[in-house]
């Protein structure tokens, strides 16, 4: 009897601790009350996806929509340190002009966390036939380079590409550029890998074509005039007077070569006198001028030289 006793007694007791156990949780969680609703405005970028084979959206799309989300403050915090992507379904899309409405449907949202308004609420879009082409590639140059310096050829590698895009936006293309190239200061040639400057909604076929740009970059060739160069005589056997006795000279070279020039040190001018006896001669002078420059004018061609007995 003593032994019933106690076990009616232990099984009452773990009845009473099963009992608190459930109902004590259930009465703080029922008697707590709620975390307020908290709301905050978020950009949420637009993923388009499935526009059909043959078509193309024109025209620019928004890259994102201002949400207002609305939850348990500590989620939406949370989500406020997210990116958060909305699958912009485009499958369904036919030609021409359309009204495609945004909705919370296509967020990943944890429970309990709703989207609660779009700004804006409806994408306009514009639906066309997709063409593709092959168009060359042309580099786009700014600046320039060093002084005395010019771009003696802008070769783009591969020369053209195969573009896919709206017929409206594609059709009209004739080439499409890369983004600028800088060409401040540059001295000496260079190779570069470029990105190309597409419209939007126009995209590369090969999405792995690297385009390079090789820029080629000489000094450039110059002509400068130096005047009043002594004319003199050379190997007389008598007094001689040259007349005129100075002489212009035009001189062709690189940028660089030809503003060093001196002209007493660099350039050289005389009659060759050897075996003319006295008398009155009509004679072309003998120019000495520096390696790499060439003689593109002179002034005069011909000089009277009087040997005297």
């Amino acid at each position: 009897m003593t032994m019933q006793f106690l076990f009616q007694s232990f099984n009452r007791r773990r009845v009473k601790w099963i009992l608190i156990c459930v109902l004590l949780p259930a009465a703080i969680w029922l008697l707590w009350p709620p975390e307020p609703p908290f709301e905050t405005n978020m950009f949420i970028q637009l993923d388009p996806t499935g526009v059909p084979d043959g078509l193309a959206l024109s025209g620019r799309l928004p890259k994102g929509t201002d949400v207002c989300i609305r939850g348990p403050k500590s989620q939406v915090e949370n989500l406020a340190n997210q990116t958060l992507h909305y699958a912009l379904d485009l499958s369904r899309v036919t030609l021409g002009v359309q009204s495609l409405a945004l909705s919370g449907e296509h967020l990943h949202l944890p429970d309990g966390v709703v989207a609660v308004s779009f700004d804006p609420s409806f994408l306009a879009l514009r639906i066309e036939h997709e063409i593709r082409k092959e168009v060359p590639v042309a580099i786009k140059l700014t600046g320039k380079p060093g002084s005395g310096f010019r771009v003696a050829s802008a070769v783009p590698k591969p020369a053209s590409l195969f573009l896919r895009g709206p017929q409206s936006i594609l059709e009209p293309i004739d080439a499409v550029l890369t983004k600028p190239v800088d060409l401040k200061g540059a001295v000496e040639s260079f190779r570069k890998e470029m990105a190309l400057d597409l419209p939007e909604g126009v995209g590369v076929i090969d999405c792995s074509a690297i385009i390079t740009a090789a820029l080629a970059i000489e000094e450039q060739i110059i002509s400068k005039k130096i005047a009043a160069i002594p004319v003199t005589g050379r190997n007389a056997l008598y007094a001689f007077s040259i007349t005129p006795c100075q002489i212009d000279v035009t001189l062709k070279g690189p940028f660089g070569l030809l503003n060093k020039i001196e002209r007493d040190e660099s350039i050289e001018v005389y009659v060759d006198l050897k075996d003319l006896k006295p008398g009155v001669y009509v004679r072309r002078a003998t120019i000495s001028v520096p390696p790499e420059m060439t003689l593109a004018d002179v002034s005069p061609e011909l000089f009277t030289v009087t040997i005297k007995p």
